[in-house]
C-alpha cells in the first residue's frame, strides 16, 4: 500500500484533512499529526519517523505555513530522507518563505478547490509508478533539476574567456 504522509500549517487544516480523506478513499494511506500522535508521546522522534517510511510527502504551502516552524522542519527532514516531495500551494503567498527555494524546481499543484485533490491524487500515483505519468509532462526531474547549470557555465567560459583575451592583448 502506498503511503503518504502530509505536513500543513494548523490553519490548513481543514484541507489537509480534506486531502487525506480522499487520499484514504483511494487506497492511500495516509500519515499526519492528528491520526498519530498521542497525548505524552515525543512527537519529535514519531514525525520524523513516519516521513522517512511514507512513499509520498505532500506539503501543504500557504501564508501560514511560512510562519510555521513545523512545516519547515518537516519539509527539510523530509528532502534528506525521502526524495518524492509533492509541494501544493494553497494560496498566492504560498511561495513567499524562505523553504520555497528548497522545493521550486519541483513540479507544483495549486490547489483552490476540491477538485484539484484528484490532481494530487493522480501525481501521487503517477510518481509510485501505478498509473502513467501523462505524455504531456515536461522535462523529467534528472533534467529540471540541472537547470541552473548552463547559465552559471555560461557566465563563467564568459569570464574565462574575457580573462584570455585581456592576457593575450598584454602579452
Amino acid at each position: 500500500m502506498v503511503s503518504a504522509f502530509i505536513s500543513y500549517a494548523s490553519p490548513d487544516r481543514e484541507v489537509a484533512h480534506s486531502l487525506a480523506n480522499k487520499l484514504e478513499d483511494q487506497g492511500i494511506s495516509v500519515l499526519f499529526d492528528h491520526k498519530t500522535l498521542v497525548a505524552g508521546q515525543d512527537f519529535q522522534q514519531i514525525i520524523p519517523n513516519q516521513i522517512k517510511n511514507a512513499d509520498i510527502v505532500i506539503i501543504l504551502l500557504s501564508n501560514h505555513s511560512r510562519r510555521s516552524r513545523w512545516v519547515e522542519a518537516e519539509l527539510q527532514f523530509a528532502l534528506e530522507n525521502n526524495n518524492n516531495v509533492i509541494p501544493v500551494l494553497l494560496d498566492d503567498s504560498a511561495t513567499e518563505n524562505w523553504v520555497w527555494p528548497l522545493i521550486s524546481d519541483r513540479n507544483t499543484i495549486k490547489y483552490k478547490s476540491e477538485e484539484d485533490i484528484d490532481h494530487i491524487i493522480d501525481r501521487i500515483l503517477q510518481t509510485k509508478g501505478i498509473i502513467a505519468p501523462p505524455m504531456t509532462k515536461a522535462m523529467p526531474q534528472a533534467t529540471r533539476s540541472f537547470t541552473w547549470v548552463v547559465p552559471i557555465l555560461t557566465a563563467i567560459l564568459g569570464a574565462v574567456g574575457s580573462a584570455i583575451i585581456i592576457w593575450l592583448l598584454k602579452t
